[in-house]
This record gives structure tokens, C-alpha cells and sequence, in this order.
């Protein structure tokens, strides 16, 4: 199984100009300064927005996803609405509870410091980051158009 986190050796004045960017974007962490550098690319055009080890695809009747190693999942495209709103809201702690929906075979909590999505049910609950689910909520969100 993939570690979840990885850790990264860079110089001090590297680590000294990442410090910067995290105070000018606002960024609470070090992951986020990275994901907001990461969606500047990704508007440019210059790489997909697209989270590692996570899969959405658009199908006929909504929405392929598949979280790591976890089975290929159909979701309609409301169920991505709702899933990806369980995900915001539990992320930035305006949902206290979590949210299990038979329906559309999710449940969604959280995890520390951080956000768990089980899809389907059935499958191995997966932890992100904060900044990660949050991540996954908008990209969600846009597929769901």
C-alpha cells in the first residue's frame, strides 16, 4: 500500500521561498501552499487538475470515481453534488456530523485533522487532508456540471 505522506529533502532557500508563497497565498500549511501552486498551473493550462491515485470520469448517467485502490464507483451526478458537499462542509467544519447516504453508497466523516470518504460503502474508508478533500470537493463540483 502507497505511504500516504511523503517526505521531501530541498534546499533551505527553497524551503525559505515556499515559506514566503505559504505567507503571500495565506496557506496554513505546506501541503496547501503546494495545492494552490499546483491550481495556478492547472488554470494556466499547464497541467490537469487532477488529484493522484483518485479517478473521475464522466459517463453516461453521471460520474465514474475511483478512490486509490478502492472499486470504480458509478455516482449520478447529483450524488457527486452531495457527496461533494459532505466532503466541504465537513472539511471546514460547517457540518459537525457525518454523513453516511445509502443512496448514492457514501459515507463521509471526519478524521483527525482531516476528512474520510468511504465510496463505495463497502469499500476502505480513504483519509486527505484538509486541503486535499477540499480539493476533491471542487473537483468533484466540476465534473457534476
Amino acid at each position: 500500500m502507497p505511504a500516504t505522506h511523503i517526505t521531501l529533502t530541498i534546499p533551505r532557500q527553497r524551503y525559505g521561498q515556499l515559506m514566503s508563497i505559504m505567507d503571500a497565498t495565506g496557506a496554513a500549511t505546506i501541503s496547501e501552499t503546494l495545492g494552490r501552486l499546483f491550481k495556478t498551473f492547472a488554470a494556466q493550462g499547464h497541467v490537469e487538475h487532477e488529484l493522484p491515485g483518485i479517478a473521475i470520469d464522466r459517463i453516461d448517467n453521471g460520474l465514474a470515481i475511483q478512490l486509490e485502490a478502492n472499486e470504480r464507483t458509478g455516482l449520478s451526478l447529483e450524488g457527486a453534488r452531495v457527496l461533494a458537499d459532505a466532503i466541504r462542509t465537513l472539511a471546514t467544519g460547517e457540518r459537525k456530523v457525518a454523513v453516511t447516504s445509502e443512496h448514492h453508497d457514501f459515507a463521509v466523516s471526519r478524521k483527525g485533522n482531516g476528512v474520510r470518504v468511504t465510496l463505495p460503502l463497502a469499500g476502505k474508508p480513504r483519509a486527505y487532508p484538509i486541503d486535499v478533500a477540499l480539493e476533491l470537493a471542487e473537483i468533484l463540483e466540476g465534473a457534476a456540471q
